[in-house]
């Protein structure tokens, strides 16, 4: 990738830093500064840091216009680990904060509440040909254009031992940056507008170059061998065959629904397999909380050993929807106990006192990640007191030493069920009940500890998947709590975040000393994904008033969010102040896109109402990436359901 001369010089070496960091803590100031007023967790993390900090507004880039200033943004999240140690190492530091309000105006972006804004700057930041990551840290001109950037900085510079090359701290990037500013505003501005018409252009490219692929089953088959294909053959999981399949691993949801609502559809012994093989690794590694239930947000390994411990609800709720549609077809025990589990965590760890799911629960404890979650002999001691319930524990979880996160043990599955019975001498069901008793004194010493940090915004889009996640999962256990549950959110979301005039809201949350309210209009994935939980509900429960307000629900997402021209539905709303950047998100990932569960979830509605608008706009969806599903499968495995949809009538 060909980098503008100033970003090629200071910034070729920006990305994921993530080995040896030196922590550095400075006294906070005593007065807060002003996301002291925000209703975001996040935001108010950083209250008492002495940045000068401005969240996301019209304000902020008027004050850097006349200041002459660049710009500042860091974008993160509450549960994100080295989020919390960039916060710790460099903003509460006094010397850094000396120089980024001496010289830059800085703004600091909750990406949960702004996705949009998120996705248009990551954009640009791939576009320099940097991996991208979390905090998103890019410097703008004041017209809120970008120039460059990276994601996490030390604070210092650091040595590599192997390499004796040097990487820079966040404090050179800013003394670096902030010299090409005084030295030639002319060039950073011009590599700022560049940047921007380079990011437009891979867009519009990629939209362009899409509507040559028929729309047809095909897209379907080759679809699922694709995927299949990228599934690790020993433990599981999608990973990159040509490395071994070396390297972390996301969950992937959107991809797992869609292998296994094929399998259902169209059975297929390898798929069948990959499918197996990936639940039972996964829901006996440590990436499965098997002491709580629920799931951690990826694992740091090939096995699934050791999690990165944050929780984040898209994940407890999509993966439970999957889970239910492979065990439809392939019915385990151990999938039924997991989809248990992670209900009980759902209601135990996220539910909310006014109903509806909070976002998401920290991977950090008192400083120390996955400390909530792991274990010391000593405490396994205290939690046991018994010698048979701690012997029981060590064989069952793997409290043997081996999985271990900076000395702490990790539980994971460490014997199946037969193993495990074998080994106490005890029938398989015997067996079960006196291991459920041991994890139940573990959970109850677990729940006395601190907790980590719970963002408790409820988020439109990420109830849509806990909603659509209970009630499938309700269905297929034949459990009519967890479908009332679903039903309960749904009502909640709705009575607190879409308006009698027709427009959802994204965020219900409160300000220090105020009361919740509805904030910030929705971004189209809180309309696919709220209209995916309804038509779910609906198609579980065949109430009508679930497919009313999902009909009312996509009619307002057409009105707010359909573009003058082009394909697709726009990431923000069209009535909202425009990003230097206009995205359609079609990309599933770790959560679904916009535009794949808008489409898959039209498909089904113009089924259930007979409406053809719905099927029309599902299919103009699909066609902004019809070159993409041949091309690039596995990133739009929800563009491929919604497929399946249009032209089939399974």
């Amino acid at each position: 990738m060909t980098h503008h001369p100033i970003t090629g010089k200071i910034f070729t070496a920006l990305g994921l830093c993530l080995a040896g960091a030196v922590f550095s803590f400075a006294q906070a100031p005593a007065k807060p500064n002003r996301l002291a007023l925000e209703s975001s967790p996040y935001l108010r993390l950083h209250a008492d840091n002495p940045v000068d900090w401005w969240p996301w507004s019209p304000e902020a880039f008027q004050k850097a216009k006349k200041e002459g200033k660049l710009v500042f943004l860091s974008i993160g999240y509450s549960s994100c680990h080295w989020c919390h140690v960039m916060e710790r190492e460099s903003f509460r530091d006094s010397t850094v904060a000396e120089f980024l309000n001496r010289h830059f105006i800085c703004i600091k972006v909750d990406r949960e509440e702004r996705p949009d804004v998120d996705q248009a700057y990551m954009i640009a930041l791939e576009t320099l040909g940097v991996s991208g990551g979390w905090p998103l840290s890019m410097f703008l001109n004041p017209d809120a254009k970008p120039i460059a950037g990276g994601t996490y900085w030390p604070k210092d510079d650091k040595i590599n031992d192997k390499t004796d090359s040097k990487r820079p701290g966040f404090l050179t990037v800013l003394k670096g940056m902030q010299n090409a500013w005084e030295k030639d505003q002319t060039s950073v501005q011009q590599a700022a507008d560049a940047l921007a018409r380079r990011a437009s252009l891979a867009l519009l490219t990629s939209e362009l170059g899409n509507a040559l692929v028929n729309i047809d089953k095909k897209l379907i088959d080759s679809g699922a061998k694709a995927l299949e294909a990228q599934i690790d053959p020993e433990h599981g999981g999608f990973g990159n065959p040509s490395r071994a399949f070396k390297g972390p691993k996301f969950p992937l949801a959107p991809r797992l629904l869609f292998l296994a609502r094929v399998e259902q559809l169209d059975p297929s012994p390898s798929r069948a397999t990959a499918l197996t093989v990936t639940f039972d690794h996964l829901l006996q590694g440590g990436t499965f909380d098997q002491i709580g239930g629920g799931f951690h947000r990826y694992s740091t390994e090939r096995t699934w050993t050791v999690p990165h411990f944050e929780k984040m609800l898209y994940d407890q709720a999509m993966l439970l929807e999957a889970m239910a549609a492979h065990n439809k077809t392939h019915p385990s025990p151990a999938t039924d106990r997991a989809m248990r589990r992670t209900v009980e965590s759902l209601q135990r760890e996220f539910l909310l006192p006014g109903g509806g799911f909070a976002s998401s629960l920290a991977a950090d404890t008192d400083g120390t990640e996955g400390k909530s979650y792991t274990w010391t002999e000593q405490e396994l001691d205290l939690a046991l007191p018994e010698n048979a319930d701690r012997g029981l524990a060590k064989v069952a979880f793997g409290f043997s030493g081996r999985n271990q996160l900076d000395g702490r043990l990790i539980a994971t599955e460490a014997l199946p069920l037969a193993k495990l019975a074998e080994t106490t001498k005890l029938p398989q069901a015997e067996a079960l009940d006196r291991l459920e008793k041991v994890r139940t004194k573990l959970l109850l010493a677990r729940e006395r500890r601190n907790k980590p940090e719970r963002d408790t915004k409820l988020l439109a889009g990420w109830n849509g998947l806990a909603i659509a996640g209970l009630a499938r999962a309700g269905q297929q256990q034949n459990d009519p709590a967890w479908i009332k549950l679903a039903a309960s959110t749904a009502d909640a979301v709705m009575n607190h975040l879409f308006t009698p005039t027709g427009r959802l809201y994204r965020v219900y949350d409160a300000a220090p000393q105020k009361g919740p309210q509805a904030r910030l209009p929705a971004c189209l994935d809180d309309y696919a994904s709220l209209l995916h939980g309804l038509l779910t509900l609906h198609e579980v429960t065949a109430e009508p008033r679930w497919k009313e307000q999902a009909t009312r629900l996509a009619d307002a997402m057409l009105k707010w969010h359909k573009p003058e021209r082009g394909k697709g539905l726009l990431t923000t709303a069209n009535d909202q102040p425009k990003l230097f950047l206009q995205t359609r998100d079609s990309y599933d990932g770790s959560q679904p896109s916009g535009n794949g569960l808008a489409a898959w979830a039209l498909a089904r509605l113009a089924k259930a109402t007979g409406n053809p608008a719905f099927k029309n706009q599902a299919m103009d969806c699909v066609s902004m990436v019809s070159g993409n599903l041949q091309n690039d499968p596995e990133s739009h495995a929800l563009s491929l359901l919604a497929v399946n949809d249009l032209v089939t009538d399974k």
